[in-house]
Order: structure tokens, then sequence, then C-alpha cells
């Protein structure tokens, strides 16, 4: 029967028409869609949930598949880099509800222990009120303008990085074939050019190249001092350790700059008499300088440097990134409706209930934070890094061996 004769005067297939493909639908159903089997089910379920397991957990169940890797040289910056995420955290779910900003001031009524020098380093960061990022997405996209993109509060640092880091790149093709002394003499002149047009995050950039320039050095000096195989390794100057040890310790006071109220804290009306009036973020000044302090005595000192490179640290270094991404909206979600819960079951009428609250609300908060942060580490970051280093080895042309022709 030919194709016209199937179809109806008005257009619409036959009864034989629809029976055929229904029949063909019902075979092509059965022969193509495969229901998968009980065990494959179970087995993706185990697969899911070990994965969605954090990290520490897994190496426990499982510690053959993680063996543990040899610390590097520079291994105690990811440990002060997963503290300062994490401290960065807690600055932010207190701000919510302490007053963070205002310094320890015996004068002005201000005594608690928490705010006492080198103590609110703990808890201390710059406070940024939070903006739709949707309006200025698009000036992301020109990263030689100073226009800022606000994608949450907490990630005001990521755009100026980004031009900091550009310009950073430009500078070391600039040096790179000077030598050592004339690239850190340059280095030093570009840090006293930011610091006078008062561009803080660059001049932090330049300082960073600086103490990297100055790791190198130190490093290729201590390997080209020979030691005889029977003699233990040198021990540490005391002079020297406790040098490095008070830098350490000044780095924390500085880190602690306070941002309120800091004419009556010990020490800080002389220090904020001694910022150059040129300088416009002022309640940051400080800080950086704490910053360098930091870095610098860690590099220098093996005994500092372990205090950033045990499990704890090495793991919070490991998820560092992606902690500080998150931790804006783990604590817009589950901080402020948790602490609600206990308000309403601790009470909010003294200050002790409110601090207890407080107490079982970041408890239970970090370790979800933890948990978001570990799985967004490994299902996101660590993926795109892989994708963007498949990217530049497809992308970089590979260097030719050029055979040298017998003479």
């Amino acid at each position: 029967m030919s194709e016209g004769q199937r179809l109806m005067s008005n257009g619409e297939p036959s009864d034989d028409t629809n029976t055929s493909t229904l029949a063909f639908k019902r075979q092509m159903s059965l022969k193509d869609i495969s229901i998968p089997s009980k065990s494959a089910i179970l087995h993706t379920i185990k697969q899911t949930s070990f994965f969605l397991l954090p990290t520490f957990v897994q190496t426990t169940i499982r510690p053959s598949d993680q063996p543990p890797k040899p610390l590097h040289p520079t291994a105690w910056l990811d440990g002060m880099r997963g503290i300062a995420a994490f401290l960065v955290f807690i600055f932010h779910i207190s701000y919510a509800t302490h007053d963070v900003a205002t310094a320890y001031a015996p004068d002005g009524g201000k005594t608690d222990l928490l705010r006492l020098p080198i103590v609110r380093f703990l808890y201390h960061g710059p406070a940024m009120q939070m903006w739709h990022w949707g309006s200025s997405f698009l000036g992301f996209a020109n990263p030689f303008t100073g226009k800022r993109m606000y994608l949450d509060g907490h990630l005001w640092t990521i755009p100026l990085e980004f031009r900091a880091s550009i310009i950073l790149y430009a500078t070391q093709l600039g040096v790179c074939r000077l030598r050592t002394r004339y690239r850190v003499g340059s280095l030093l002149c570009l840090m006293a050019w930011a610091h006078y047009i008062d561009n803080w995050v660059v001049l932090l950039f330049y300082a960073g190249f600086l103490l990297a320039e100055l790791d190198i050095r130190r490093t290729a000096l201590a390997a080209s001092t020979t030691f005889s195989t029977t003699l233990a390794p040198p021990k540490p100057n005391l002079l020297w350790t406790i040098l490095y040890t008070l830098t350490f310790i000044g780095g924390l006071y500085l880190g602690g700059q306070p941002e309120q109220h800091w004419e009556h804290a010990p020490g800080w009306m002389t220090l904020w008499s001694l910022i150059p009036p040129y300088i416009h973020d002022r309640h940051r000044y400080w800080t950086g300088w704490g910053a360098l302090l930091l870095v610098w005595s860690t590099s220098n000192s093996g005994i500092l440097q372990r205090i950033f490179t045990n499990a704890f640290t090495q793991y919070l270094g490991k998820i560092s990134f992606s902690l500080y991404l998150v931790h804006g909206f783990v604590i817009h979600t589950a901080y402020y409706a948790f602490i609600e819960v206990l308000w309403g079951v601790i009470g909010d009428e003294t200050d002790m209930q409110k601090e207890v609250s407080f107490a079982v609300a970041l408890v239970v908060v970090t370790g979800v934070l933890v948990w978001v942060s570990d799985v967004f580490t490994r299902a996101v970051d660590v993926p795109s890094v892989k994708f963007a280093r498949w990217v530049e080895g497809r992308m970089i042309a590979k260097p030719r061996t050029v055979k040298e022709e017998p003479a």
C-alpha cells in the first residue's frame, strides 16, 4: 500500500499506520532501554556517598587511595594561606553579631579579652557591604579599569588580585633578565612608587615578588654550601631565631589593626600618626606591613614554619581557595538560619545566652563549611585547574630540539 493510501482524506494517518507506529515504538523501547541492575545502582550510590565525604574521612576509610605526599619547600605557605582563609571566615561570621571593629580600649570601656592586641588578629579582617554582582559583571571583563565587581561582599579581593597579577606578570617579563642586585633594586623602587601612589595591592604583590626573590637567593646559597656527611646539620642561630620570633609577633600585632576607637588602644595612637597623609585606606596600612613581617619571618625560620606544616594547616591550605569562595554562601544560609533557631531555644535576652548560641552555631557551621569546601575543591576547583592545564598544553607550542650538524 502506498503512503498516499495510508492517509485519510483530511491528511491524518489511518488506523493501520497508527498501529504499526505503536508496535515499532514498543519494539524500540524494549530493545534500547536497559534498566541498570540492583548492584550497579548500589555501586553508584556507594561511590557518590564516598565522594561526598570529606577528604580526611576518605583517607581514614581508604588510606591506600590517598598516600601522604612529602612536603615541598614552600608547604608552609599553603598552611599559612589556609589559616588566613579560615580567619577570614571567623571574622565574617563574627561581624554580624559582635563588635569586632573596635579596639581594646581601657579608657573607652572596651576591655573584652578578645579585643586585646594579637588576640584580635584571630578574627580581624576588612568589612565590605555586599552588592548585587550582576550590575557590575561586565566591568570584570576589562581588567585594566578600576571598576570593582561585587560577586559577594567577601570576594572584593578577586578583581583586585587579578589586575595586580597582570601588572606583576608584566613586571616579571621586564626584570627577569636583570642581574639579581638590579632586579632587587628595581623592585624596591617599584614598591616605593606603589606606596607613593597609594596602591597597597600592587605594593603587596611587589613585596611578595621581592620575598620570593630573597627566598630563592637564600636557598641557592644554602645549596652551594657543602657539609660533611658525618656532621649533623647546623643548628639555628639563637639570635636570629629570637629576631624572627619577635618579628612574627610584631606582624601579629600590626595585623590586628583596629578600625574604630584606635586612639584608646595601646600603641596605636603613635602608629596611626606615622601613616603618611596621602594614604586613603588608613585602616589597612599597618595590616599590610604586618602580613609582610609574618611571611618574611616565617620564610626564614624553620621553627615558625612548623606552625603551618602540620596536617591540620596543610588540609586547610588544600581547601583554602574553596573555603574563601563558599564561606559567604554558607554564612548567609546555614548560619543566619541556625542562629535564629538557637536564639529561640536558648534565648537572646542576656549576653551569656547570645554567646552560647554563637558558640554552638560556630561549631556546627564550621563543620558544614569544611564539608562544602572539601567537596567544592574536588568537584570544581581541581577539575578547573586540570582543564586549564589541558588547554595550556594544547595551545602552547613545545620547544623544538635543534640538532647540531657535525663540524
